[in-house]
């Protein structure tokens, strides 16, 4: 596993490997910023889905590219959600608090 963690960052840094140009594109950049929040907020959007599932299984099965799709597109919304009404704010915050207090006072 280090190894591969090892391989994957040198192919980064050498930027000159297809992953390396995918993932620099503007369009992997702006929803980069996004991925903290997808990361925090997507087991939420998994465990709704996985109760839809489980009681709409013919459903599920019968759309069975529709439903993975609509999960995803879920989770992406509900992330960049979170990150503008609930992580930009209190980021905003915890720097106006903690960050900038001394400034504040001069």
């Amino acid at each position: 596993m280090s190894g591969t963690i090892a391989l994957l960052l040198w192919m980064f840094l050498i930027k000159k490997v297809f992953l390396s140009n995918f993932f620099n594109k503007s369009w992997a950049i702006y929803f980069g910023k996004y991925t903290y929040s997808i990361f925090l907020t997507h087991y939420v959007i998994l465990w709704i889905s996985g109760s839809f599932i489980n009681s709409h299984p013919d459903f599920c099965i019968q759309h069975s590219i529709a439903v993975p799709t609509a999960v995803i597109v879920a989770m992406l919304i509900f992330a960049v959600f979170c990150h503008h009404i609930v992580e930009m704010p209190l980021s905003r915050w915890t720097a106006d608090k903690f960050l900038y207090k001394d400034k504040a006072k001069a």
